[in-house]
């Protein structure tokens, strides 16, 4: 009985680290990929219009990936993207966080996590 309820322990430690961790890879590099596409987009066209233009351009297509533009700095070389994503379905990490921020144990549970990206390009 011992071993078997050591193996089911084992067997839900595995699950909740496939569940989170795997989540969060996907999640952190849809980001990447994101961050990236929106950069790419900014160093093609962001040089001709004004910083205003360009930001509310860059929010709005993040907008329809489903990612938020917490800063966008703008200058004569090019521009610098800080990006941010939730990443939900957290079985455990999620309320982990949410507690270690003071939130009470019934508000934390399954609560979501913020990852945060960087991109700095040149304009072409």
């Amino acid at each position: 009985m011992k071993k078997l309820v050591v193996a089911l322990l084992f067997i839900a430690v595995l699950a909740i680290l496939a569940n989170d961790g795997g989540r969060v890879f996907v999640a952190k590099s849809k980001l990447k990929a994101d961050t990236g596409t929106l950069a790419s987009w900014a160093e093609n066209n962001a040089g001709s219009m004004t910083r205003e233009q360009a930001a509310t351009q860059l929010v709005e297509r993040a907008n329809q990936i489903g990612v938020r533009i917490t800063q966008y700095g703008q200058d004569a070389d090019g521009v610098k993207i800080w990006t941010e994503r939730d990443v939900t379905g957290l079985w455990v990490l999620g309320t982990y966080k949410a507690t270690l921020d003071g939130v009470p144990l019934r508000q934390a549970l399954g609560r979501s996590i913020v990852i945060k990206d960087y991109v700095e390009t040149q304009y072409r």
